[in-house]
C-alpha cells in the first residue's frame, strides 16, 4: 500500500520590500519558491556535514559581501537572506590530502530518440523558452523558432 501524500503550504518568508507594490496576480514575494537543493564544498566545512536549514539564493551574495567587506546590501533580498557563514564552521581548513579523490564521470552521448517530437510544450517549458528565446535571438547563438503547434 502506498504512503499517503500530503501537500504542505510553502513557508512564509519576509517580502523583499514590504512597502513595495504587489507583483503579477497580487504576488507580494512573501512565500518561498520551489526548493532547490545545493551542495556546498569547502575545506572550511567539516567532513560529512549535512545542513537542513533554509537558505536563499541571495544567501551566497550576503555571505560573500560580508566576508570581503563589500559594503551595504545590494538589494533588500540579500539584506534579509541568512548568511552561509555558520556553515563554514571549521576552525582551520581541512588539508588537501584529506580531501576526497574525485573522478569525473563521462557524459553519455546525446540521444535524439529520448526527445519527444510532436508533443506540445508543457507550461514550464513554454515559460522557460519565452524567457530565453529573445536573449538567444540577440546573441550569436542559433535559435530555432518554435512551430505554432508548440505554443
Amino acid at each position: 500500500m502506498a504512503a499517503p501524500t500530503t501537500t504542505s503550504p510553502r513557508p512564509r518568508s519576509r517580502p523583499r520590500d514590504p512597502s513595495g507594490p504587489a507583483g503579477q496576480y497580487g504576488f507580494t514575494f512573501d512565500r518561498s519558491g520551489i526548493r532547490v537543493p545545493a551542495i556546498a564544498i569547502s575545506p572550511w566545512i567539516p567532513e560529512r556535514t549535512v545542513i537542513t536549514g533554509q537558505y536563499r539564493h541571495a544567501s551566497l551574495i550576503r555571505t560573500l559581501r560580508e566576508r570581503w567587506s563589500l559594503g551595504a546590501p545590494f538589494t533588500a533580498r540579500d539584506a534579509i537572506a541568512p548568511s552561509l557563514a555558520p556553515v563554514l564552521s571549521a576552525q582551520t581548513p581541512r588539508a588537501p590530502q584529506d580531501w576526497p579523490e574525485v573522478t569525473a564521470q563521462p557524459v553519455p552521448p546525446f540521444d535524439q530518440a529520448l526527445l519527444p517530437t510532436g508533443k506540445p510544450l508543457t507550461t514550464l517549458q513554454r515559460a522557460a523558452s519565452s524567457r530565453s528565446s529573445p536573449w538567444a535571438r540577440t546573441s550569436a547563438t542559433p535559435c530555432p523558432t518554435c512551430p505554432a503547434t508548440h505554443r
